[in-house]
């Protein structure tokens, strides 16, 4: 061992036996956290097959850019397994399905994109001739410039009345915050996380009995009535501003 491994390597104690450095060893058992739990199952199925090799595995991992780095080991090793599952069709998006049985009916086209490193420059060559869009469900942060280019073209809707409840997890923000009411924003997208001018808003109340999930369900129903009529007030002013 000591002539095949540096001497810093020997001295590191026991990093790569769940401890940290100069410490002590952790012995106590300790459930796995969710990506843990999905990286390891992926590990241990899809090698299986032969049609995924580590090295690709790691490939896929360096392909997502910096942002993904900063993810916890799991979660980057769990993401990357799925985008070479996707790729080899060893399984589908089947939380895709719907969206395009819709577009294929109503004759839109229908692009899969995957976020990763130099997502924006990919995505605007299929945006030559759009006027506006529209983002939902939009989990990922794109940059300043992508925004700009866009601007007053650019919306988003979010599940709360802004501005309170920013980011993630709005809903569960809400109820954890014990509020009268909360709602949904359709706002034009800015540097700042759903901090754009306000399109239209929809109050929602909050009862007593609600949680999470229920919060939820019922704004829902209001992002389904306030994004179409405020696609159409966007739609409106550009025409106005182009004649």
């Amino acid at each position: 061992m000591k002539e095949i491994m540096p001497n810093n390597y020997l001295k590191m104690g026991p990093h790569d036996v769940g401890g940290e450095f100069d410490n002590k060893i952790d012995t106590h058992d300790h459930g796995m956290t969710y990506w843990e739990k999905f990286s390891n199952g992926l590990v241990l199925c899809v090698p299986e097959t032969g049609l995924i090799k580590l090295d690709e595995l790691r490939k896929t991992a360096e392909s997502f850019g910096d942002d993904y780095f900063k993810m916890d080991y799991f979660k980057r090793v769990g993401l990357s397994l799925v985008e070479l599952c996707i790729r080899r069709n060893i399984f589908d998006r089947s939380d895709l399905a719907n969206e395009k049985k819709i577009a294929k009916k109503n004759k839109i086209p229908f692009i899969h994109f995957i976020p990763r490193k130099n997502f924006e420059n990919k995505v605007m060559k299929y945006l030559k001739n759009i006027d506006i869009i529209c983002l939902a469900g939009f989990m990922q942060v794109l940059d300043s410039k992508f925004v700009r280019h866009w601007q007053s073209r650019l919306i988003n809707i979010h599940p709360s009345y802004l501005p309170a409840f920013k980011g993630l997890n709005a809903q569960d923000q809400a109820i954890k915050a014990k509020a009268s009411y909360s709602g949904c924003s359709v706002h034009y997208v800015s540097a700042k996380i759903d901090s754009g001018k306000i399109i239209l808003q929809k109050k929602v109340k909050i009862l007593k009995k609600d949680n999470t999930e229920s919060l939820s369900k019922k704004i829902l129903i209001e992002e389904h009535k306030v994004y179409p009529r405020a696609l159409q007030m966007v739609a409106k002013t550009l025409l106005t501003r182009q004649q």
